[in-house]
Protein backbone atom coordinates (compact mmCIF):
# COMPACT_ATOMS: atom_id res chain seq x y z
CA UNK A 1 0.00 0.00 0.00
CA UNK A 2 1.49 3.27 -1.04
CA UNK A 3 0.56 6.65 1.09
CA UNK A 4 -1.38 7.89 -2.17
CA UNK A 5 -3.65 4.86 -1.24
CA UNK A 6 -4.53 5.84 2.24
CA UNK A 7 -7.99 5.99 2.50
CA UNK A 8 -9.35 8.92 4.73
CA UNK A 9 -10.35 6.41 7.53
CA UNK A 10 -6.94 5.40 7.23
CA UNK A 11 -5.71 8.74 8.35
CA UNK A 12 -8.50 9.20 10.32
CA UNK A 13 -7.03 6.06 12.30
CA UNK A 14 -2.99 6.77 12.17
CA UNK A 15 -4.24 10.28 14.03
CA UNK A 16 -5.81 8.78 16.37
CA UNK A 17 -2.72 7.33 17.50
CA UNK A 18 -0.64 9.95 17.29
CA UNK A 19 -3.17 12.09 19.39
CA UNK A 20 -2.87 9.20 21.99
CA UNK A 21 -2.77 10.40 25.45
CA UNK A 22 -1.31 8.88 28.51
CA UNK A 23 -5.09 9.39 30.03
CA UNK A 24 -6.75 7.32 27.24
CA UNK A 25 -5.00 4.13 29.08
CA UNK A 26 -5.64 2.76 32.74
CA UNK A 27 -3.22 0.16 34.26
CA UNK A 28 -5.36 -2.61 35.74
CA UNK A 29 -9.28 -1.75 35.27
CA UNK A 30 -11.08 1.13 33.10
CA UNK A 31 -12.83 2.76 36.25
CA UNK A 32 -11.25 5.89 35.33
CA UNK A 33 -11.16 5.96 31.71
CA UNK A 34 -15.10 4.75 31.87
CA UNK A 35 -16.08 8.16 33.43
CA UNK A 36 -15.35 10.51 30.38
CA UNK A 37 -13.91 12.44 32.31
CA UNK A 38 -10.96 11.43 34.45
CA UNK A 39 -10.58 12.67 38.45
CA UNK A 40 -6.72 13.84 37.18
CA UNK A 41 -8.48 16.23 34.46
CA UNK A 42 -11.02 18.02 36.94
CA UNK A 43 -8.17 18.37 39.40
CA UNK A 44 -6.06 20.44 36.95
CA UNK A 45 -8.81 22.25 35.61
CA UNK A 46 -9.45 23.27 39.91
CA UNK A 47 -5.74 23.49 40.95
CA UNK A 48 -3.47 23.64 37.88
CA UNK A 49 -0.48 21.41 37.54
CA UNK A 50 0.86 21.73 41.41
CA UNK A 51 -2.26 20.03 42.51
CA UNK A 52 -1.88 17.00 39.78
CA UNK A 53 1.78 16.91 40.52
CA UNK A 54 0.59 16.61 44.52
CA UNK A 55 -2.08 14.10 43.82
CA UNK A 56 0.45 11.58 41.62
CA UNK A 57 2.71 11.91 43.98
CA UNK A 58 0.77 10.42 47.00
CA UNK A 59 -0.34 8.06 43.94
CA UNK A 60 3.11 6.49 43.68
CA UNK A 61 3.83 6.62 46.94
CA UNK A 62 1.29 4.53 47.49
CA UNK A 63 2.02 2.17 44.60
CA UNK A 64 5.83 1.96 45.80
CA UNK A 65 5.02 0.97 49.36
CA UNK A 66 1.87 -1.30 49.58
CA UNK A 67 2.05 -4.96 49.48
CA UNK A 68 -1.68 -6.25 47.89
CA UNK A 69 0.13 -9.07 46.28
CA UNK A 70 0.84 -7.87 43.27
CA UNK A 71 4.07 -5.68 42.69
CA UNK A 72 4.44 -5.95 39.18
CA UNK A 73 1.04 -4.20 38.49
CA UNK A 74 1.72 -1.91 41.34
CA UNK A 75 4.89 -0.57 39.44
CA UNK A 76 3.79 -0.36 36.00
CA UNK A 77 0.46 1.67 38.08
CA UNK A 78 3.98 4.19 40.10
CA UNK A 79 5.32 4.45 36.23
CA UNK A 80 1.45 5.30 34.94
CA UNK A 81 1.38 8.25 37.32
CA UNK A 82 5.07 9.39 36.73
CA UNK A 83 3.83 9.49 32.53
CA UNK A 84 0.62 11.01 33.58
CA UNK A 85 2.45 13.79 35.46
CA UNK A 86 5.15 14.32 32.41
CA UNK A 87 2.36 14.60 29.97
CA UNK A 88 0.58 17.02 32.62
CA UNK A 89 4.00 19.07 33.34
CA UNK A 90 4.60 19.53 29.31
CA UNK A 91 0.64 20.89 29.40
CA UNK A 92 0.97 23.46 32.29
CA UNK A 93 4.67 24.43 30.99
CA UNK A 94 5.78 23.25 34.53
CA UNK A 95 10.07 24.05 33.19
CA UNK A 96 11.52 23.82 36.72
Amino acid sequence: MSINDASPADWDRVAKVARQSTMDTQVGGSHYTDQGIQPLEVTYENFGYYGVRASLYTKVNKYLTRNKGNHLQDLEKAKHCIELQIEFAKRGNAGG
